[in-house]
């Protein structure tokens, strides 16, 4: 078995509709028009249920009752409704993972708060286009969610473990399954056609300062997941920049140049960020944060 034999047979059980991948081609084509994008969000019902949910939520009180889908894509900022969109998406991609093994409200707020502090260091760093690190970010998980439906047993027993670096998991990792979880999220990113950047960036994002190239966008990426591992699985808890393991991450940061006060201050920066997604998305999860 090898990561890309995985994502082969994963694609079946886990699989990004197809009308995702048009909206996205859509919203990053300066040709297209809001009346064909309206026309293929109404082809999925979750994501205009969402979509009419997010837009009543934040302007009923201006506009009245929202009933129109190309009324709500007018009044929701394109960032919003890419979140929206990919949150809909991965949400039903892997709604089959059993909720013994994964707490899908947890692993959402951890990704979505990854995303923020991914883009928000690039964005410190000095990094163009920042807002292209959220959706890495947001998915870096995804392997996570392929080794659980295909090695439920071992990779909990792995993953769940809060010893030892991301190095020494990956090195458990490859051990017993001959690759790890990140070279499986990228695999399956990669089969369903996305950005190279994202799944490179994924790929390597256990040891960033050994990747091939772009060292710095997986290092932005690495840490970004390394300071959400510190605030999950909730928001109220209080925050110790000891439990990051800063024999591997130490020079990640240092790479980055990033201190202890950029740290503190992009960890409550993304994790107001992310809440208000949560809110937006999940209103129903957001009492146990």
């Amino acid at each position: 078995m090898n990561p890309e034999l995985l994502a082969e047979k994963t694609t079946d059980l886990f699989s990004l509709p197809a009308v995702t991948m048009r909206i996205y081609e859509l919203l990053d084509s300066p040709c297209a028009s809001q009346y064909q994008l309206e026309e293929l969000i109404k082809l999925d019902p979750s994501l205009s249920t969402k979509l009419l949910k997010t837009a009543n939520a934040s302007y009923a009180s201006v506009f009245g009752q929202i009933d129109s889908i190309g009324l709500a894509i007018s009044l929701i900022d394109e960032k919003e409704l890419r979140n929206l969109i990919m949150d809909t998406s991965f949400s039903h991609s892997f709604s089959g993972i059993p909720n013994h093994l994964v707490d899908m409200h947890i692993f959402w707020f951890h990704s979505i708060t990854t995303g923020f502090l991914a883009k928000g260091i690039a964005e410190h760093c000095g990094m163009y286009d920042s807002e292209r690190f959220f959706l890495p970010g947001l998915l870096h998980g995804v392997g996570k969610l392929v080794m659980f439906e295909a090695f439920p047993e071992e990779i909990s027993k792995i993953l769940s473990s809060k010893k030892g670096c991301s190095i020494e998991m990956a090195s458990q990792e490859r051990k017993a399954f001959g690759f790890t979880h990140a070279e499986a999220g990228a695999a399956l990113l990669k089969n369903w056609q996305l950005p190279e950047y994202i799944w490179h960036m994924i790929g390597h994002k256990m040891q960033p300062l050994e990747a091939p190239d772009r060292v710095d966008e997986v290092s932005v990426l690495s840490a970004a997941v390394a300071i959400a591992d510190v605030i999950e699985p909730c928001a109220n808890v209080e925050i110790n920049l000891q439990d990051i393991n800063l024999d591997f991450h130490a020079p990640v940061f240092q790479h980055l140049q990033l201190s202890e006060f950029d740290i503190r201050a992009l960890i409550q920066e993304a994790g107001i960020d992310a809440f208000d997604v949560l809110a937006s998305i999940h209103p129903e999860v957001t009492v146990i944060y």
